[in-house]
């Protein structure tokens, strides 16, 4: 897990991760050997949203969709804003495992 943290180049304050690749679950080595690989839920908290969110969006646009690459950092911040405070990036492949991000 900590390999896939360190390729990002946004400051990171601390990071974990769950998952069935964190966290062997029923039928998972059945799914590895499908060629499914583990999925891994990763949660990063940052001190500057759009900071991270900006650095982010430079090193890796595939992990937002259209329209949050479109609408830029600003608007990933303000939505994280609502709720409980999180942008989740979904179905995000790192060396060849699946994850999503918090």
């Amino acid at each position: 897990m900590e390999s896939i943290v360190q390729q990002f180049n946004a400051p990171i304050r601390y990071a974990f991760a769950y998952g069935s690749g964190v966290f062997e679950q029923d039928g998972y080595a059945a799914q590895r050997e499908e060629g499914n690989p583990p999925m891994l839920d990763f949660i990063f908290a940052v001190r500057h949203p759009n900071h991270w969110h900006s650095i982010n969006m430079s090193q890796y646009p595939g992990h937002y969709p259209l329209h949050a690459r479109t609408l830029g950092s600003d608007f990933v911040s303000r939505v994280q804003e609502i709720g409980p405070g999180v942008w989740f990036n979904t179905y995000v492949r790192v060396n060849d495992v699946v994850r999503n991000h918090l």
